[in-house]
């Protein structure tokens, strides 16, 4: 319920998902949650799926990543965030990784996940 009433705050919802089996389950249920939600915020939209803490040598991410695309298709952004150690410990230090680590490849990599986001609710 705190939840819900979370989301009739806002007009767009990004997902954040991992490379597990269960990730496009969870993402397609989201995405069809948001349905329901619409009765209370009649804006609510998905703005779309992003890939977070992925290690893309890994057959799972290798293997899923297409999937989830496939199955998800016009809702997945393309900026794959990677999993790096600096992004474990910037979350430790409870600050920002663009703020802590802003050469790194996750940094780097949210501000062009804020790219796509910008482009795409105009």
């Amino acid at each position: 319920e705190e939840i819900a009433q979370i989301l009739f705050c806002v007009d767009w919802i990004i997902i954040p998902v991992n490379t597990g089996h269960d990730s496009i389950q969870g993402a397609s249920q989201t995405i069809q949650y948001q349905v329901k939600c619409k009765r209370g915020n009649r804006k609510l939209q998905v703005a779309g799926v992003f890939f977070n803490r992925v290690n893309s040598r890994t057959i799972s991410a290798q293997e899923i990543i297409p999937q989830l695309n496939a199955a998800l298709e016009g809702y997945t952004f393309k900026t794959i965030i990677p999993a790096v150690e600096d992004a474990v410990k910037s979350e430790n230090m409870s600050k920002p990784i663009t703020a802590i680590f802003p050469k790194s490849k996750v940094a780097k990599a949210f501000k062009e996940l804020a790219k796509e986001v910008q482009v795409k609710l105009g």
